[in-house]
């Protein structure tokens, strides 16, 4: 019996090693950042709906912007640098018109572009554009076109809150359910 035990013990830390260091890089990570407690990861080129499917794979979502300082974090760590439109994980895909975050929190903040959201009923998903407010595109493209014709790659960024991952990680592969 206790030969058993401690067979199930070395399993469950070699699971909780292998499922906490996941290779970011094998799901396309391409940077990472901390602000506020959270982790950021950069996806490379992709649309909103394989974004948010890496963000689902590595415990998290496409970012939640909650106040001006986290907008202007996001663009000045990823716009400013490589001019790629970000993804973020607001979205009007359940409710036309009823913007909602993709973690379940209130949205008490937006930064929308001067007349978007536009195009309702087509257009149901956030991104960050190039001078950081917001912009709602379909969420099946991955590149976007600029104002003076170029284009631009759009790519993921997804927030996991670190703490709580972590937490849910070792809960998960112990077999039990985390509070």
């Amino acid at each position: 019996m206790k030969m058993k035990q401690n067979l199930l013990l070395i399993g469950m830390v070699f699971l909780s090693t292998v499922f906490l260091s996941i290779s970011a890089s094998a799901l396309n990570v391409i940077d990472t950042g901390t602000y506020n407690d959270h982790t950021y990861y950069l996806l490379d080129k992709s649309t909103w709906i394989e974004a948010e499917k890496k963000a689902v794979e590595l415990g998290g979502h496409l970012v939640t912007i909650n106040d001006a300082n986290e907008n202007q974090w996001v663009y000045k760590k990823w716009y400013e640098l490589n001019h790629r439109w970000l993804w973020i994980g607001i979205n009007d895909a359940k409710a036309n018109g009823h913007w909602s975050w993709l973690n379940g929190d209130p949205v008490t903040y937006t930064n929308w572009s001067s007349g978007e959201p536009n195009y309702m009923g087509i257009e149901h998903y956030g991104s960050i554009w190039g001078d950081g407010t917001w912009n709602n595109a379909v969420g099946n493209i991955s590149t976007g076109t600029a104002g003076d014709g170029t284009q631009r790659i759009m790519c993921g960024v997804i927030e996991i809150n670190s703490k709580a991952h972590q937490t849910k990680a070792v809960g998960q592969n112990m077999g039990r359910k985390t509070q």
